[in-house]
């Protein structure tokens, strides 16, 4: 019995220390300075994330792999250390790099015309698409009232009638004058 109780006086001793390893471990990581706390380093996060890389095609800096695009966001980040704000960093890279380096273009005249023109478009080609729909619409009974009014009171069955015997007594005297 006394065997028992030394075993699991060790095993809860054992599990003490790792709790309270634990514990301090958790305390300990707690009270240490993130990355993301450094200066500048939130701000070069947020600036890497939001440009594109020159060196990696239709990627942010920040998703880059290439040792360059570390090179700049080093640079970034020692701007931003220095106290460079948002602005001024984005038109140094703008000035830089030029224009591709904006994940979002610059507000502008082109930018307005690149989101109003496709919208003008679709809108002419709907009226002009509503306005034939509506002339298709109109043609049978214009054809309708041209058929009605022009037998001098004959129905449509018996004018269609009378034209095919007109064609059919042309075409056989025709054919009979041939022989």
């Amino acid at each position: 019995m006394r065997q028992f109780y030394q075993i699991g006086f060790l095993e809860s001793l054992i599990f003490r220390v790792v709790a309270l390893s634990a514990l301090l471990l958790v305390h300990l990581s707690g009270s240490e300075a993130k990355a993301s706390d450094l200066p500048g380093e939130k701000l070069s996060q947020e600036i890497s994330s939001t440009i594109m890389s020159p060196y990696c095609p239709g990627r942010t800096l920040s998703a880059c792999p290439s040792t360059k695009a570390l090179e700049l966001r080093k640079k970034i980040k020692g701007r931003a250390i220095q106290g460079q704000g948002k602005d001024e960093i984005i038109s140094w890279l703008d000035e830089t790099y030029g224009d591709s380096i904006l994940a979002a273009p610059k507000a502008g005249i082109a930018r307005l015309l690149a989101w109003t023109v496709p919208v003008i478009f679709v809108l002419v080609g709907l009226c002009l698409s509503i306005l034939k729909a509506r002339s298709l619409k109109r043609q049978p009974e214009l054809a309708q009232d041209t058929l009605d009014g022009g037998g001098a009171g004959a129905s449509k069955g018996e004018l269609q009638t009378s034209q095919n015997e007109e064609f059919l007594s042309k075409e056989i005297a025709q054919r009979l004058g041939e022989e």
